[in-house]
């Protein structure tokens, strides 16, 4: 998970972590990489689609290097972010206002059995 919300981020880390066993919080562009390169993620949840976290890679590119992951765009209500999100590689579109049934069915199978 990767929020420049903390709001948002705490709520879909509470509901991810009642529906799963682990959620890693990143504390920034470069910890997320960290914590992708060191173990298998099924999900990446975030908020942010250009300019791209620093240190962090591009959907399109962190579909490359972790064909596992799945990558969760947080709407952020501006005009086309949706479409945007889409074209850079985001697999799910989370759309606000946020509700638990969204974010927990956004998890991909191995992630909920984790």
């Amino acid at each position: 998970m990767l929020c420049a919300e903390e709001a948002v981020r705490d709520v879909i880390a509470y509901w991810l972590s009642s529906a799963s066993s682990h959620v890693d919080v990143a504390k920034d562009g470069y910890d997320a990489s960290r914590l992708l390169d060191r173990k298998p993620c099924a999900l990446l949840v975030t908020d942010r689609v250009l300019p791209p976290w620093p240190g962090l890679a591009t959907f399109m590119e962190l579909s490359e290097l972790h064909p596992q992951l799945k990558i969760a765009f947080v709407d952020d209500g501006t005009p086309d972010s949706q479409s945007l999100a889409r074209v850079t590689g985001a697999d799910v579109i989370l759309p606000r206002p946020l509700t638990r049934r969204t974010v927990v069915a956004a998890m991909p199978r191995a992630a909920a059995r984790a």
